[in-house]
């Protein structure tokens, strides 16, 4: 029996070693809520405002990663529609933050937008927001987030995930895990498609589930939603092997919103002709100022359709 207390308290001293060194040594695995809300400008007082108005979630290609201000697609869409409509009360509000997917635009949608006077809701989706990629940004940790979509099992990690020593065991164990699986050291590009064939895995069903869940709010609040798929022109050309597969998950993710009460403008079939490496920045995956424009042009034709604009 002192044998079986001396092993069970030598244990618990060194978790709690362990403990103490993760939780001084590491970071967490995740954007706290409360930090959710780094957004490229101040938004105004939302109640206080007349006008169209206009909230845009999405990540970096909607936060306008190394462009400046007026190049964003939230600016030049809000100039696009003033000018289109000969008004100056329209208002774009860009919600968007770099490395977010959408268990994290789920959780901004109802902590900014859902409760103030908006006329639209409109979500730039890029094909990783259903995969991200915690170990090279830090991300959201789907068992704290998803514990409402988990199993029991899920739910009980979770429980234990409240442990960085436990954690961080978690997390590169996956690592490892997808690793051997890819048969290669990780990219980012090759951790996404290998995510997304893990469809029973809690990341992918998470990240699938919020963004229904956006889209069946907005329509049962009686609000206009719109789903912009942003095209992965370099995961097309040289970072993926199969351009196909990133395809076909642009397909599906496209009927997800449609089936959710998305309006839908799938880009790709849109500006099949004119998008090129042209519109991406140098050494980047993201578009340039040129890019954008496109988008946001695109975006201003079903946004004066959808609000009846003209």
């Amino acid at each position: 029996m002192r044998k079986f207390i001396l092993v069970v308290t030598i244990f618990l001293l060194v978790l709690l070693i362990c403990e103490i060194a993760c939780r001084v040594l590491i970071n967490p695995f995740y954007i706290s809520e409360d930090k959710l809300n780094n957004f490229r400008v101040k938004i105004e007082n939302k109640t206080k405002r007349g006008g169209i108005k206009i909230a845009m979630l999405g990540d970096s290609f909607t936060y306008g990663s190394k462009v400046a201000e007026d190049e964003t697609i939230s600016h030049m869409l809000s100039n696009e529609l003033r000018k289109r409509i000969n008004r100056d009360d329209v208002f774009v509000d860009n919600y968007g933050i770099p490395g977010t997917s959408s268990i994290e635009h789920y959780s901004i949608y109802k902590r900014f937008i859902a409760n103030f006077d908006y006329d639209m809701l409109i979500l730039n989706f890029f094909i990783d927001d259903l995969t991200p990629y915690y170990y090279f940004n830090t991300l959201v940790n789907p068992y704290k987030y998803c514990k409402d979509v988990g199993n029991s099992v899920e739910r009980f990690i979770g429980l234990l995930n409240n442990l960085r020593s436990i954690e961080f065991a978690v997390i590169y164990f996956d690592l490892i895990k997808t690793s051997y699986k890819v048969g290669s050291a990780i990219t980012p590009v090759s951790y996404m498609l290998q995510k997304l064939r893990e469809k029973d895995s809690l990341r992918y069903r998470c990240a699938r589930e919020y963004l229904k869940r956006i889209g069946v709010e907005v329509k049962n609040s009686g609000g206009h939603a719109l789903f912009v798929l942003i095209p992965s022109l370099t995961l097309y050309d040289y970072q993926s092997p199969y351009p196909e597969e990133i395809a076909r998950y642009e397909t599906e993710v496209l009927l997800v919103a449609e089936h959710s009460g998305f309006e839908v403008i799938d880009t790709v079939a849109e500006l099949r002709d004119i998008l090129d490496q042209r519109l991406i920045l140098d050494n980047d995956i993201h578009y340039n100022s040129k890019g954008y424009k496109l988008i946001a042009q695109l975006i201003a034709d079903k946004v004066i359709e959808i609000l009846n604009m003209r």
